[in-house]
């Protein structure tokens, strides 16, 4: 067995072709890399299984992806299992983890915090609404029949151009 280094900087499709069916190598990811990916696969299973949560489900769910992005580090088996779901939407939710993950475990960088200083949203008709992530809780978002019902305390609402 050998072990080398590929310093690759073509696009995805090439990358992955190279080092997965020409070399039958594996990528190596720094924790930053980790992070992005983990945030993906967790954002994408959220897609996925979000319609099936309570409301109190949902809003846990949104907190420990916050909070796993503020933490030092981040087990994905022990961080599941934290979460308040059924099992059979933790094991949906974290196929999606684990198509873009390939290990279990990876420090959350300052540089990947500083990524994200502000929570956002998007909605119908091009509606976005980013605030910054220590004020997200003024945001209250409700699922109702037909969509989303969404309030915003703010002690003043200006029109941009």
């Amino acid at each position: 067995a050998h072990q080398f280094l590929v310093l690759d900087r073509q696009v995805k499709s090439g990358a992955d072709w190279w080092l997965g069916k020409f070399l039958i190598a594996e990528q190596a990811f720094t924790d930053e890399d980790r992070a992005e990916r983990w945030l993906k696969g967790a954002l994408a299973g959220k897609s996925k299984i979000q319609q099936r949560l309570t409301d109190d489900q949902r809003n846990g769910l949104d907190l420990a992806i916050r909070s796993a992005m503020a933490s030092a580090s981040v087990n994905v088996p022990q961080w599941v299992k934290s979460i308040d779901a059924p099992d059979d939407l933790k094991t949906e939710f974290t196929a999606e983890i684990d198509a873009r993950l390939p290990d279990n475990e990876f420090t959350v960088t300052d540089t990947f915090r500083k990524k994200y200083p502000k929570r956002k949203w998007v909605g119908d008709n091009g509606l976005r609404v980013a605030i910054d992530a220590a004020y997200a809780a003024q945001v209250q978002q409700k699922q109702v029949t037909g969509g989303w019902e969404i309030t915003i305390r703010t002690s003043r609402w200006d029109p941009v151009p």
